[in-house]
């Protein structure tokens, strides 16, 4: 029975635990503290996968919190591997973990992973400032993290710190019966600090971190293999990587994970896929999946599919978009209007937005319609987003109001929900001379066409030396039924087209409209350095400063002066970042303020996530110069 045994922290592996415990045990051996815990002294002191946890509540009093269900999800790295697991891999694992002494052994190669070339973990311990400054503060004591040590967290989540590396190595073979405490390092410490260099910002680090921190803290459990394959099938053909009849674009695929995450990071954590290959490790998550995949690759490839972890596990890859068959139709001119008699649906992905599907539902009597999905509610079942094809049956019914009910083209649009130039377009369609299908009344059409005639010849009589526009202005209503109805007699009786007047312009000075632009651009750009709220300097914000902004666009190549000038001074979007944080800093300087990243960042009105390596060198650059 052990005397004492420390309880461990939140989020501390069972390594740190080990190692506070050899320390507060005072002058014994590591072989003798191992046997003490695992019962033997032969038992390797494992940083991610420890084993023998068993024994260890063995030797606890039974009033202790610590358990070895605990431990196992709360203290090592199984909660990383378990989802990806089938039930009766995990049962194993399980039980290796609680066994101790030679009993426990290859708990690695239990997960396929003993030859991986994927690095899941840092060659190195790695901590965070801010969280040895906390955990001193509140348990008067560090730790060794859990999650700071996968490879893919490269800032703590928590303070969006860059993670401190030290010299202990997460697999040492040559002193394996060892362990070490944080807080003894801290006090010679002999890492470094992770540079940006060694991080490839093409890709969203706190998302990645995000996505780790759930899967360790929710203990998710295994979803099953075929269930995991469905998901990622799901994910694949809704977001274009698949045919028609399902198999995966595995060049493409592959082009496009390289592209999001950059070649340097994916050869750095053995995760890079070659297309020219025979085996591309892309390709398992659309296959069968009967060997074990590293839990980075999965992660990777949720990041990749634009899915949290959490959305990931909860996506259920069997639901409908539109809902179970059939569908109704929506043909207002049909006698099973709104009924269920839609049994064909071609779904495919949006071309823009992926995570939307486009649905076809084509109806038997020739009615087309498209909905984009998938649906929210029941109501958007019986609505469209376009028609593709009406059908003869919509044709007739809409030539049998028009020609036989003597209704008016609006009318008929109220009646069938649509447009009136969709009612036009169509009537025309159907009628021989492709004129609206709308006889109006013979008498009144040959009074109104005199009437108008009149109206028109007593205006040229009145107005003879003005043309045809200026005189449909004079008369519009008559001009435009006769331009409608009666076209070949105004065209007769219209005064002859007139030759366009040519204008003689005094020629510009464009050597020194040049010379005193640049003097305006001068002054504007003066102006919007200076204003309260950061304006960006570009081309459009100078020229509308200046009100020269047609001139800057459209005769460029004539102002050398000015353009020189405008290239010198306009900001890239970087540039016009860096400025807001340099702004912010002296706003925090002058109010006395402490200077840390999330304050700069928050003060400069910047989106954490969008940020290039150069504005967040600049941000640690600012925050390390006033912290001196």
């Amino acid at each position: 029975m052990l005397p004492m045994f420390p309880n461990p922290y939140p989020d501390e592996i069972y390594y740190s635990v080990m190692a506070r415990y050899h320390f507060w045990s005072r002058g014994k051996s590591y072989s003798a503290t191992i046997e003490e815990l695992f019962g033997t002294g032969r038992l390797a002191a494992v940083v991610d996968l420890p084993c023998g946890l068993g024994f260890l509540q063995s030797q606890l009093p039974t009033h202790h919190s610590t358990r070895e269900e605990s431990l196992i999800q709360n203290h090592t790295f199984f909660p990383l591997y378990q989802p990806f697991l089938t039930p009766e891999k995990v049962d194993a694992m399980t039980n290796k973990l609680k066994v101790g002494g030679n009993n426990g052994g290859g708990v690695h190669s239990m997960l396929g992973c003993g030859g991986s070339s994927t690095v899941v973990f840092s060659p190195t311990l790695r901590y965070c400032l801010s969280c040895v400054e906390e955990d001193i503060k509140w348990y008067g004591e560090a730790y060794w993290h859990r999650l700071h040590q996968v490879s893919l967290v490269q800032e703590c989540p928590v303070h969006y710190q860059k993670l401190q590396t030290s010299n202990i190595p997460f697999r040492d073979r040559q002193h394996k019966y060892q362990f070490m405490d944080i807080n003894q390092f801290i006090k010679a410490p002999h890492g470094h600090l992770l540079q940006y260099s060694e991080i490839d910002q093409s890709h969203n680090v706190d998302s990645l971190a995000n996505n780790v921190k759930y899967i360790l803290t929710h203990h998710v459990k295994p979803v099953g293999m075929e269930t995991l394959k469905s998901k990622y099938v799901y994910l694949l053909k809704s977001a274009g990587y698949t045919s028609h009849t399902g198999k995966v674009n595995i060049s493409k695929l592959s082009n496009d994970f390289v592209e999001a995450f950059g070649a340097p990071f994916l050869n750095k954590i053995g995760c890079f896929p070659n297309s020219k290959n025979d085996y591309n490790w892309l390709s398992s998550f659309s296959r069968s999946l009967r060997a074990a995949i590293s839990p980075v690759r999965h992660l990777l490839m949720m990041h990749f599919m634009n899915i949290s972890a959490e959305d990931f596990f909860s996506l259920n890859p069997t639901s409908q978009p539109f809902g179970s068959g059939p569908w109704p139709c929506l043909n207002i001119g049909s006698d099973h209007y709104r009924k269920e008699t839609i049994h064909k649906l071609d779904v495919k992905v949006h071309p823009k937005e992926k995570e939307k599907v486009i649905g076809t539902f084509q109806c038997d009597c020739g009615f087309v319609y498209t909905r984009h999905g998938p649906e929210k509610g029941d109501q958007e079942r019986y609505s469209y987003h376009y028609v593709k094809q009406y059908g003869n049956i919509w044709e007739e019914k809409l030539q049998h109001l028009l020609t036989v009910k003597k209704m008016t083209p609006q009318e008929v649009a109220n009646h069938f929900q649509v447009s009136w130039v969709t009612v036009k377009k169509y009537s025309a369609q159907c009628a021989p001379n492709r004129r609206l299908l709308y006889v109006p009344d013979e008498k009144g059409f040959v009074e109104k066409q005199a009437r108008y005639r009149d109206q028109w010849q007593l205006l040229r009589q009145q107005y003879p030396q003005k043309g045809k526009t200026e005189l449909s202005m004079l008369l519009i209503r008559p001009f435009q039924w006769l331009a409608k109805n009666d076209p070949e007699w105004l065209i007769e009786n219209s005064p002859p087209l007139q030759k366009a007047k040519h204008y003689h312009h005094t020629p510009i000075n464009w050597i020194e409209r040049d010379q005193v632009l640049v003097k305006k651009c001068k002054e504007a750009v003066h102006q919007l350095l200076h204003l309260d709220k950061p304006t960006r300097i570009t081309i459009n914000s100078i020229g509308e400063a200046t009100n020269s902004l047609f001139i800057l666009t459209r005769n460029s190549a004539k102002l050398p002066q000015t353009i020189n000038y405008l290239s010198s001074v306009v900001e890239s979007h970087e540039d016009f970042q860096c400025r807001r944080i340099q702004i912010a800093s002296q706003v925090l300087h002058s109010n006395r303020e402490n200077f840390t990243r999330y304050k700069l960042i928050r003060m400069a009105h910047i989106d954490s996530n969008k940020m290039s390596p150069k504005v967040k060198k600049l941000i640690e650059y600012i925050c390390r110069i006033h912290r001196l």
